[in-house]
């Protein structure tokens, strides 16, 4: 079992790294040219997504937890409509259950 320290530490990485995700889909929104690979168009594919469903799972007892799963599915999804018209289509992981989709 981890340490409280431990859980803290792994929660702050991704969060870290949800910035980041949302960093790079900003500055596509804003107009930069961005490498799509950055901005994992999955909720399940983003390193907060697969904290969130592996070792986060270990504060799913606390409160509001559980409405965390209902952001990250609705930003994921606002993001593939604007990856969609700026790159014309969604590559989806060898991990999901989304065929892949062309536009």
């Amino acid at each position: 079992m981890r340490t409280k320290p431990e859980i803290i530490q792994q929660l702050r990485a991704a969060k870290a790294a949800h910035v980041v995700w949302r960093t790079h889909a900003r500055a596509l929104v804003c107009g930069f040219e961005i490498d799509p690979q950055t901005v994992p168009v999955l909720h399940t594919d983003s390193k907060f997504g697969q904290w969130y469903y592996t070792n986060g799972q270990k504060l799913s007892s606390l409160h509001g937890y559980a409405e965390i799963e209902s952001s990250l599915i609705l930003i994921h999804n606002s993001y593939m409509q604007i990856h969609k018209l700026a790159f014309g289509k969604v590559k989806w992981s060898l991990f999901s259950s989304k065929k892949k989709e062309e536009n």
